[in-house]
């Protein structure tokens, strides 16, 4: 079937929710990703609107929120201006809505991506993996002969911790989108070992390897659980995993573990990994991604 769209340059608009405005995702993969996208020279034209907002002839990626939080009549809408929409669920569902009116649908992961053309095969999906915080991106990473610390950055509803576990962890609270009073972007590179063991809850779904991604670029090595996304990334035997649903007595003796590798082959071993990681997540290999989804 013949598409205007491969005919000529259309605009790329990055559609958020109001209600969602002040979200980690609508920062990240709206506002951040559309710089991105400028900077990377993805499109020439490339803007930021809120659901709502009259767009026509456009490649519309719809942001988390936007996408759960459009009505019927507003994709429809969307639709008769002759826009074509990407929706990304992020690490929500995809829902009927969503199918109904998406053009393509976006996974943010490599779990995602399996289960949606598994689930959806009459929709064309892609992947587009989740940048990291261009803030933290410009501290650079840490020195490798710095003394271990060990810190998490996020929210305070992930984390698997107990009274004995934040003893040996330093816990940098982080919502994205809203607290920007302490900056904490400058805090990772300063943490060799990043602790990413999640307290997993329902709405969970597909969540993407962001803070591996994060922990690449601060040149930190991580602890995480053994979930498919990090086994994906770094490999079934990266050294520093512990169970998917661990105990506090497994995660305290894997802190210890990494005290005990610090400098030797296992952490040598994981360094490597995570340099490996961190070139595979630039903000170019973003760029191109989106670059593909849009040319499909």
């Amino acid at each position: 079937m013949w598409a205007p769209w491969r005919h000529r340059e259309r605009r790329l608009v990055f559609l958020y929710s109001e209600s969602a405005a002040r979200f980690g995702s609508t920062l990240m993969r709206g506002w951040q990703l559309a710089d991105i996208a400028r900077e990377q020279g993805v499109r020439s034209r490339v803007s930021v609107a809120a659901v709502g907002a009259r767009v026509s002839d456009a490649d519309v990626f719809m942001t988390k929120g936007a996408a759960a939080h459009a009505t019927p009549e507003q994709y429809e809408a969307l639709k008769a201006r002759g826009n074509r929409l990407l929706v990304d669920p992020l690490d929500g569902e995809v829902t009927d809505r969503m199918l109904q009116h998406a053009d393509v649908i976006v996974a943010a992961s490599r779990t995602a991506e399996l289960a949606y053309l598994d689930e959806h095969p009459e929709h064309r999906v892609v992947r587009i993996d989740h940048h990291v915080d261009p803030r933290v991106q410009a501290q650079g990473p840490g020195p490798e002969d710095a003394p271990l610390r060990i810190g998490y950055f996020g929210s305070l509803l992930n984390i698997f911790s107990t009274p004995a576990i934040e003893e040996r962890i330093d816990v940098h609270s982080v919502e994205t989108g809203t607290d920007q009073s302490i900056p904490w972007w400058e805090r990772p590179r300063q943490y060799p070992v990043h602790y990413a063991v999640r307290s997993w809850r329902p709405i969970d779904v597909h969540k993407p390897f962001l803070k591996g991604f994060t922990a690449a670029v601060a040149g930190a090595v991580i602890l995480i659980g053994r979930h498919a996304e990090p086994e994906h990334w770094l490999g079934d035997d990266y050294p520093f995993f512990v169970s998917a649903e661990p105990t506090e007595a497994e995660v305290l003796a894997a802190l210890d573990r990494l005290q005990e590798a610090h400098g030797g082959p296992e952490w040598r071993d994981a360094r490597d990994r995570m340099e490996a990681l961190r070139a595979r997540v630039t903000d170019a290999v973003i760029a191109r991604q989106l670059a593909a989804a849009l040319d499909g």
